[in-house]
């Protein structure tokens, strides 16, 4: 996954990579981990937006864009961000939306 990150991932490429259903690969994932594949690759990309923030000078924006980038509204950790303190970094106050 980590070698992914700029391209995201396909839950049924790895499942199938390793011989196992989608659904069977998620459950047995999400057993491990404590979350399902699509909230711990996104975690992963906010570990590594957290990394260029601190050795970096790139501007803000430009990591949260390239952060952002496969995250779409849809995505999970859309819902997820009221919960997530790891998220919440890249939630904007009401009154700059």
């Amino acid at each position: 996954m980590n070698d992914s990150l700029e391209e995201g991932i396909n839950v049924g490429k790895l499942a199938t990579a390793i011989n196992m259903s989608e659904s069977h690969f998620s459950r047995l994932f999400k057993g491990n981990t404590g979350f399902s594949p699509s909230q711990y690759f996104m975690r992963l990309r906010m570990s590594k937006a957290q990394e260029l923030l601190r050795e970096t000078t790139k501007p803000i924006i430009e990591i949260g864009m390239d952060a952002a980038t496969q995250a779409p509204a849809t995505s999970p950790m859309c819902s997820a961000r009221k919960r997530d303190p790891l998220t919440r970094v890249l939630t904007l106050p009401r009154a700059a939306r």
